[in-house]
Formats: structure tokens, C-alpha cells, sequence
């Protein structure tokens, strides 16, 4: 089966990446970050050939989109640790005080 494919419409992980003023690893970290790179082969967002990958302009909305919808949920672990703290009452933290007035 031959695929005829415009390649004037996609580009480079690594450019995409520094398009949007990252590091040239951006839009691939996203993309394995959340998983998404099934999605995109199936949307026809994220073009493979051979080793090289590219993506199209609608894959790098998805992307943003995506990683700003997830981006909410980025920081847990401060949740995580406070499971963990007791809550004391403040008269054993702080000794009685007479207050004259």
C-alpha cells in the first residue's frame, strides 16, 4: 500500500518544540508524559517514518490542549504529604497564657 503524504504540512517534533519556545524535546516529552501518542497515529496528528516522527498543526493544538486541561493536576505530592500530618490542638503546641490586662 503506497501513502501519499504532503510533507509541507508537517514538521519535525523538534522544531514544533522550539516553535513554541521550548527546548527541542518538548512536544515528545508531552506526547510520552501523557500518553498520547496511540491517539494521535489514529487521528492522523503524528507522522512516523522510519525513526523520525513529525506532527501536523492540528497535533500541536491537540497537544496544548491537552497538556493545559491536564495541567491542573500536575502537583499532587503536597496533598500526599499532609495525609500524612496529625493536626495537634493548639493548647499542646502553645502554652497557657494569662493575659492581664
Amino acid at each position: 500500500m503506497r501513502l501519499e503524504v504532503n510533507m509541507n504540512d508537517w514538521i519535525s517534533l523538534a522544531q514544533a518544540s522550539k516553535n513554541l519556545g521550548f527546548n527541542r524535546n518538548y512536544i515528545q516529552s508531552r506526547i510520552l508524559k501523557y500518553d498520547l501518542e496511540s491517539e494521535m497515529l489514529d487521528r492522523g496528528m503524528l507522522l512516523e517514518l522510519g525513526n523520525a516522527k513529525f506532527i501536523n498543526s492540528k497535533g500541536i493544538e491537540f497537544v496544548k490542549q491537552h497538556v493545559k486541561k491536564l495541567g491542573v493536576h500536575v502537583n499532587r505530592r503536597s496533598d500526599y504529604v499532609d495525609m500524612y500530618l496529625k493536626i495537634a490542638p493548639l493548647s499542646t503546641i502553645v502554652p497557657a497564657v494569662n493575659i492581664v490586662y
